[in-house]
């Protein structure tokens, strides 16, 4: 301090507003911005999370049409059960005037997937076959014949004999 008083007025103005700028430059640095930063990250994470709860907020606002969605192919996704399958392909031969002589469930293997499908005999005129067929295609459960092998019963009558593989398609 001995040098501060052996400058002229204009000087030790000059020196203590030198002075004041200098510190206030290291507040800036070591205080203001640090704490500055602090903040304006703290402010962009709540702004993140803000965002994140209006889009959460409009999800649960559209819940219900997302489960009724939902529903509506749920059957597609988890397979229908084996017995259901297998009812309604009943229910189509029946449906198309087809004598269902049989049944038998089995499962089809394609790589790591496996997939339910029934081995189906059937015995009726060729309209009523096609009339099956189209219904098969057209089902609420999406199936797909695998094989699929026509017979004349005998060669006087036009009915015939039809075996097929039918399998359930489910999407995983």
């Amino acid at each position: 301090m001995f040098f501060i008083s052996k400058l002229s007025k204009r000087e030790k103005t000059i020196f203590y507003i030198t002075a004041a700028i200098a510190g206030l430059a290291l507040m800036n640095y070591f205080i203001f911005s640090p704490t500055l930063g602090r903040l304006n990250n703290v402010e962009y994470k709540s702004l993140l999370m803000q965002n994140d709860l209006k889009e959460d907020k409009a999800i649960l606002n559209r819940k219900v049409k997302i489960a009724g969605e939902y529903q509506q192919y749920e059957s597609y996704l988890t397979g229908s059960g084996e017995k259901q399958f297998q009812g309604n392909i009943s229910q189509l031969a029946l449906e198309s005037g087809l004598v269902l002589q049989g049944v038998t469930p089995m499962t089809l293997t394609s790589g790591d997937k496996q997939r339910s499908a029934v081995q189906v005999s059937l015995e009726g005129e060729m309209e009523q076959v096609i009339k099956f067929l189209y219904a098969v295609a057209k089902s609420e459960i999406i199936m797909s014949v695998e094989t699929f092998h026509l017979r004349r019963k005998n060669t006087k009558e036009s009915t015939i004999l039809c075996d097929m593989t039918i399998s359930q398609i489910v999407v995983q």
